[in-house]
C-alpha cells in the first residue's frame, strides 16, 4: 500500500537522522517492534533485522557525526571516472557487467601492471589539478556552509543559556528544541585549517553541537555562530 510504505518510509528516515546514540537505539528497537507486529509489514520487518539491523551503527547519523560523507555523490564521481576515463563513454554497458568481463578477460600480470600504472597516472593527474585549485583557492562548498550559517545566525535571535564556561544550551526558533553547544579547543590543532569562519575566528575542530546540521555536515552551524557572536570572549 503507498500509504504504509510512505509512513515506513517516513520512520526509516527519522531513525536514520538522530544524533543522540541512546534515542537512536531506543527507536531502533521501537521501529522493529512496530514493523514485526503489523501483518502488512511483518515480511519487511523480517527482512530489515536481517539485512539492515546488524550494520545500524554504519547508517545512522548519530554514529556518524562529522562524517561530512555524500556517499551518493561520491559514488557518482567514480561512475563518472570509471565511464568516461576507462570505458570510453560507452553508455550501453552495465558498470558491474562491463568490470567483471574486464577482470575475467584480463588476468595476465602484463594487463595487471599496464592497469597499476595507468590509475598511478591518472591519481597524478588528479593531484595535480588539486594543487592547482589550492593555490588558487577557491571556495569549497563546506566553506560556502560556513558562510551560509553565519548569514543565518545574524537572521536568528538566539536565546542562549550558559550552562559552564565552555557549554552552553540554545533554544531552536521555534523553541520546540534545545542544542548543547560545547567548546573543546580554544585553537584549532588541525593547521592548516580551512574550514574556519574569518568573523567569529573559530572553526569546525573546536566546538560540537548537538543538532542535525553540525552532525550531519560537520560544518559550524548557526547556533556557534550565535554563541560566538554574542560573546566575544568565546572565539578569543
Amino acid at each position: 500500500e503507498p500509504s504504509m510504505r510512505s509512513q515506513v518510509y517516513n520512520k526509516l528516515c527519522t531513525v536514520m537522522n538522530l544524533t543522540d546514540e541512546e534515542d537512536a537505539k531506543a527507536a531502533l528497537h521501537t521501529l522493529i517492534e512496530d514493523l514485526v507486529g503489523r501483518d502488512n509489514t511483518r515480511k519487511f520487518g523480517h527482512y530489515f533485522i536481517q539485512e539492515w539491523s546488524d550494520t545500524f551503527k554504519e547508517w545512522c547519523l548519530a554514529f556518524r557525526k562529522k562524517a561530512s560523507i555524500n556517499s551518493n555523490m561520491y559514488v557518482e564521481a567514480f561512475h563518472k571516472t570509471l565511464k568516461y576515463h576507462f570505458m570510453n563513454a560507452r553508455t550501453k554497458v552495465r558498470v558491474d557487467m562491463s568490470v567483471s568481463s574486464h577482470i575475467k578477460k584480463h588476468k595476465s600480470k602484463t594487463y595487471c601492471f599496464s592497469c597499476l600504472s595507468t590509475l598511478l597516472e591518472y591519481a597524478a593527474h588528479i593531484e595535480d589539478r588539486h594543487r592547482i585549485k589550492a593555490l588558487k583557492k577557491p571556495i569549497s562548498h563546506r566553506q560556502r556552509l560556513i558562510i551560509d550559517r553565519h548569514k543565518r545566525s545574524i537572521m536568528f535571535p538566539p536565546n542562549i543559556e550558559v550552562l559552564s564556561p565552555l557549554e552552553w544550551e540554545i533554544k531552536s526558533t521555534n523553541g520546540a528544541q534545545k542544542y548543547h553547544v560545547k567548546k573543546l579547543e580554544s585553537h584549532c590543532n588541525v593547521p592548516p585549517c580551512q574550514l574556519l569562519c574569518d568573523t567569529c575566528h573559530v572553526c569546525v575542530h573546536m566546538f560540537t553541537c548537538t543538532c542535525t546540521d553540525w552532525a550531519r555536515y560537520g560544518t559550524i552551524c548557526k547556533h556557534i555562530h550565535g554563541i560566538c557572536m554574542q560573546n566575544t570572549e568565546v572565539s578569543n
